[in-house]
């Protein structure tokens, strides 16, 4: 993100972030080191200046350098061989070139989107949370929007989200 005053744009950009970060079962330490690396220009100055501001009210600072750890190899080096199992699976799945859905209002454009992913679920034979999590990932533009909102509402009831749920809510 090189930053900007668009708060839509920033909006999306850290919607899509959170949700591959849903996708992956990053921790919070993770997923801020791994936002830090990603922010260019604007939102880097932005980083730094929130940083020293932080730092000034005696709060402990995340550490988002590259430093050398005790065994020799960098932080960076740390993060990428910690690949999960989820990183595996979303690199496969994205290997077949899923399709994805910006939102429609038009149902039977939605549920052959639905189905043609779902016949990809059971090629690969992935489980329904990992279905859940991947299919979010497809969604794009008011798909997206229409997810963030959908969850919200569901979670507010203390619905859990299992692919049936999802399947429902499309």
């Amino acid at each position: 993100m090189a930053g900007t005053e668009n708060a839509i744009e920033c909006e999306n950009w850290l919607a899509d972030i959170e949700q591959l970060f849903e996708a992956l079962d990053y921790t919070d330490d993770r997923q801020v080191k791994l936002i830090v690396h990603k922010l260019h220009g604007l939102g880097k100055s932005w980083w730094i200046a929130t940083k020293k501001a932080l730092e000034n009210q005696d709060m402990p600072p995340r550490r988002t350098t590259n430093r050398q750890t005790e065994q020799g190899s960098t932080s960076t080096d740390m993060l990428n061989a910690a690949a999960t199992t989820m990183e595996t699976l979303l690199k496969r799945f994205q290997s077949f070139k899923p399709p994805t859905m910006a939102g429609t209002e038009n149902a039977i454009e939605c549920e052959n989107w639905l189905e043609d992913i779902e016949q990809l679920f059971e090629a690969l034979d992935y489980t329904d949370d990992r279905r859940v999590k991947l299919i979010v990932h497809q969604l794009h533009g008011l798909g997206k929007s229409w997810w963030i909102a959908t969850k919200k509402a569901l979670e507010n009831q203390g619905t859990v989200i299992p692919l049936a749920e999802f399947r429902t809510a499309v």
